[in-house]
């Protein structure tokens, strides 16, 4: 409850597309991200991508409710099917292309044609991603930035608390 309290990522009048920030302005785009904020965002990442990629981080399938694997799972970068692209370079719309559902599709098929399950620092779910998005106002051609990625991270850690991150629960 108190890392949610106060989180705010409403993003209006900040350039997201070609952003790649160390440190992401505040949606209102008056100075960087709160410390309080920043905390919040590295205790999710250490529990979701450390040592797996970090913003670049990927797996095709979740298993075990969320706490394992199937097929890759580590830095997009060293998936052969995608040749080496960072992830942060592809627009959000690209990502949730990659992340859509595929009725029919083996486990097998999806893992050969380099489809994703969860992405970035922050592990976003195809199911989640898209309303995350919607409701922050960050546009689908924006790229998966860093900045980005923490404002989505604020977005729906605000909606939704730190339970909504298998992680860290």
């Amino acid at each position: 409850e108190g890392v949610a309290s106060g989180v705010d990522a409403k993003p209006t009048g900040t350039k997201y597309e070609n952003e790649s920030m160390q440190e992401p302005s505040t949606p209102s785009g008056g100075g960087n991200i709160s410390t309080t904020q920043k905390q919040a965002l590295n205790i999710l990442s250490k529990y979701e991508s450390a040592g797996a990629g970090g913003y670049n981080a990927v797996n095709q399938i979740g298993t075990k409710g969320g706490r394992g694997t199937s097929g890759f799972s580590g830095d997009f970068r060293s998936m052969k099917q995608h040749g080496g692209k960072s992830l942060t370079d592809m627009t959000i719309s690209e990502i949730m292309s990659l992340q859509a559902e595929r009725p029919g599709m083996s486990n097998q098929e999806w893992i050969r044609q380099g489809r994703l399950h969860a992405v970035g620092r922050y592990q976003f779910i195809g199911g989640t991603l898209p309303g995350v998005v919607s409701r922050s106002g960050i546009p689908t051609s924006a790229k998966f930035t860093p900045e980005v990625q923490d404002l989505l991270a604020l977005q729906y850690l605000k909606e939704a608390g730190i339970g909504a991150w298998i992680g860290p629960s």
